[in-house]
């Protein structure tokens, strides 16, 4: 098993967007490949009632935000905060934490779901998912999926449809699965090889060096998955996931690590001068944004969590379309294409939200 890996490499030409041997679903991209480049200025808002913004959603005419859950502690604290989307106002807290009926301990990820009124957030910790009101104040759940043993071991949740859901896997021979909600495995999407076997070991350590953030955008029937330990992107549409589009940029470097250990107890140890890829990504309707980071794992030691000023935007062929340097550090994005204006959580001395008219 020591040997099933060690270094793990992408040779890329990057000239500009290109093709990877002459492969259409295999592109790569430099800085220079955007044919937009912009510098963007913020206007900060900060609220006393967030303490420790962490992620950003929007759903009709509001801003969802969560709280890190190690953020606080007490019997009333919630972990979501609802904004007016265009007067920029609080209008109530959501999530209360804890392990009673409704309650949640973290959150994990948002997701808009399939009723226009509502929203869910996934514990990862808990494995729970859960469904909230956009219509009243009501801070506990009115609804609450748990994970089984069958979807143990899927760490995230985006909503197929309203019967089943998504989820990237660990410890497993695909990268994700399908499954209903009474937790039955419908099937399995993205193998990590094509051509052989991997076993829950190897599944673990696949998963574990190509983590990241996935989104799914359920009108274009896309999973997009923006790996942080390298600068790669997966467009998989889950009706067809041999068509899948990888997409590696802007440095494409190889990505090296040593495995460790044996067992249960085997793991990736990365190295310290990789380069911090992907650390967010939202899904619009026409384009792909993400949050690049840009420095190394060495480099990330002394800064402030996971913290960036550069946004990469794409079209769903993986094209580039535009490169946002911004004004000051975020941490993760949500942006309303129709009026231009990507929000992002600030997470400094002062969290809060800025907003950007791009």
């Amino acid at each position: 098993m020591k040997n099933f890996v060690k270094i793990f490499a992408i040779n890329l030409i990057l000239l500009g967007c290109t093709e990877k041997n002459g492969n259409p679903n295999e592109k790569s991209f430099t800085l220079d490949s955007f044919p937009v480049q912009k510098n963007l200025e913020s206007k900060k808002y900060n609220f006393e009632e967030i303490l420790t913004a962490t992620l950003i959603a929007i759903k009709n005419d509001k801003l969802i935000i969560s709280e890190n859950y190690r953020g606080g502690s007490g019997p009333d604290r919630k972990l979501i905060h609802i904004i007016q989307k265009d007067s920029m106002r609080y209008l109530y807290p959501k999530g209360k934490q804890g392990y009673g009926p409704g309650e949640i301990i973290s959150i994990r990820s948002f997701d808009q779901g399939w009723n226009d009124s509502t929203f869910w957030a996934y514990d990862l910790n808990e494995k729970n998912f859960h469904e909230y009101s956009l219509e009243d104040t009501l801070t506990t759940s009115i609804q609450t999926f748990k994970q089984s043993e069958q979807s143990f071991f899927a760490i995230s949740w985006s909503w197929l449809t309203p019967d089943t859901f998504v989820g990237r896997m660990m410890n497993d021979s695909h990268a994700f699965a399908i499954y209903d909600t009474a937790n039955v495995l419908q099937r399995k999407l993205d193998p990590w090889f094509e051509d052989k076997e991997v076993d829950e070991y190897q599944g673990y350590i696949l998963g574990d060096i190509k983590q990241g953030q996935t989104a799914y955008n359920k009108d274009r029937k896309l999973l997009v998955h923006a790996q942080i330990n390298s600068d790669i992107v997966e467009i998989i549409p889950v009706d067809s996931p041999s068509e899948k589009i990888t997409i590696s940029g802007p440095i494409s470097e190889p990505l090296k690590y040593e495995i460790k250990g044996s067992g249960r107890n085997i793991g990736a140890d990365i190295f310290m001068e990789n380069t911090l890829a992907y650390n967010n990504v939202f899904l619009g309707k026409e384009s792909i944004f993400l949050v690049y980071l840009g420095y190394t794992r060495a480099e990330s030691i002394n800064r402030e969590s996971k913290l960036s000023n550069e946004i990469f935007e794409l079209d769903y062929q993986g094209n580039p379309i535009a490169y946002y340097q911004l004004d000051r550090q975020i941490y993760s994005i949500a942006v309303d294409e129709e009026e231009r204006k990507i929000y992002a959580v600030t997470y400094d001395e002062d969290p809060g939200v800025a907003v950007f008219e791009y």
